[in-house]
């Protein structure tokens, strides 16, 4: 049987930054500099395991949909 393997898009690591900047701004609406800031620190530290591009590993990161999606703005209609 031929088992289809992911494309190396489909492997790749989402980016930290990007990944934090997206949840902080979920989480503190209006935070700009702060959340640059922390994620910033938070992506440079070098024994992450998020799973997110330049970790470790993948042991603690968030795992389902749920993680990374919004009920609640979007319950309310609010899209950040």
């Amino acid at each position: 049987a031929f088992v289809a393997l992911p494309t190396s898009a489909a492997r790749a690591a989402k980016d930290c930054f990007t990944d934090c900047s997206q949840n902080c701004a979920r989480n503190a609406p209006g935070s700009l500099a702060y959340c640059k800031d922390t994620c910033a620190d938070y992506c440079a530290q070098p024994d992450r395991r998020d799973g997110l591009s330049g970790s470790v590993s993948a042991d603690a990161g968030e795992t389902g949909f749920a993680s990374a999606y919004d009920y609640a703005n979007r319950i309310t209609g609010r899209l950040n």
